[in-house]
């Protein structure tokens, strides 16, 4: 009975639908367009890559708290189909313009360009307060705690929304930077493809022996993370075996 039942997850481990062949389908044919520098391609690591951070789209929104338990704000969660964050968007157009149009390179502020990370947390504090005002508000009868809460949240919104208001237009096209990570996957896989490339070129020229698996782990954080490693290593068998069905023809 065990080993049925084994063998029944094992089969399921394997089992994708449609939405999520076609996410692998452009995952692997906008990854072997670019190159590192030996002419390495990795559209199959790609595709273990998102097989392992989204199950090829099923989750497309991660690491959504702080170590403290509290939610994140959006702009500093992982995103999209390769769960990229905000920052390493900013980081792979800065340093690889010439693979952006002028619409994508116009979202990103060159000043200060990490700067959202500050005032991310100022437009969600406006959500939080704008929520507890209205919620109070409504109120038809209030009583003096609800008086209080009124005056203190409308006090609160008051001093945030002064606070974000040099941010305003950026914010808007962060958010639009955001939301092409969710909803492109082009556009995802093309960050984060450039940025494991990046990471390989950059262990490549120092001397590493090993700049692939150095990438590997470094796509989710530290020189050998082999948790990471073990489970993207699962992902690219696994995705060697969906790719026979997707392409036996």
């Amino acid at each position: 009975m065990k080993k049925y039942l084994l063998l029944i997850m094992f089969i399921n481990s394997f089992a994708i639908n449609n939405s999520q062949i076609k996410v692998l389908k452009t995952s692997y044919n906008v990854a072997k367009q670019y190159s590192s520098i030996d002419n390495r391609t990795f559209e199959n690591t790609i595709c273990s890559i998102i097989l392992g951070e989204s199950s090829a789209g099923k989750f497309i929104i991660g690491d959504s708290y702080f170590n403290s338990g509290k939610e994140k704000p959006f702009l500093l969660k992982s995103l999209g189909i390769g769960q990229v964050k905000l920052e390493t968007v900013i980081i792979v157009i800065r340093k690889y313009p010439q693979f952006f149009n002028d619409e994508i390179k116009n979202l990103i502020n060159y000043e200060n360009p990490f700067i959202y990370k500050k005032y991310a947390i100022y437009f969600k504090k406006i959500d939080y307060f704008q929520n507890i005002y209205y919620r109070y508000n409504r109120k038809k009868h209030k009583t003096k705690r609800d008086l209080r809460v009124i005056k203190w949240s409308k006090k609160e919104l008051k001093y945030y929304k002064r606070k974000v208001k040099p941010y305003k237009k950026q914010y808007e096209k962060d958010i639009q930077l955001a939301q092409y990570l969710l909803t492109d996957y082009s556009f995802n896989v093309k960050i984060m493809t450039i940025y494991f490339i990046h990471l390989y070129n950059t262990y490549k020229l120092k001397g590493y022996k090993d700049p692939y698996h150095i990438a590997i782990s470094r796509y989710n954080g530290g020189l050998n993370n082999v948790k990471y490693k073990n489970k993207i290593h699962k992902k690219y068998l696994e995705w060697l075996s969906i790719k026979k069905k997707i392409y036996k023809n």
